[in-house]
């Protein structure tokens, strides 16, 4: 099953990684505590914008 985390996950992934997990470990451990969400193709392109928003924001707290 394809997953977006989103958090570090110890031997896993990092924050916003896409990974591929069984689904038993998806479905039981992941998703119910809010860690990953479903890869689908609408929260791929929802990671994207997220990932140019954080960077954005990233980049203004460096300038002051």
């Amino acid at each position: 099953m394809k997953i977006i985390l989103l958090r570090d996950i110890q031997n896993v992934g990092r924050k916003y990684d896409i990974k591929e997990v069984s689904g038993g470990y998806a479905r039981n451990f992941l998703l119910p505590r809010g860690l990953a969400r479903p890869a689908t193709d609408a929260a791929i392109a929802d990671l994207a914008a997220h990932k140019e928003r954080d960077e954005r924001k990233k980049t203004d707290e460096r300038r002051g």
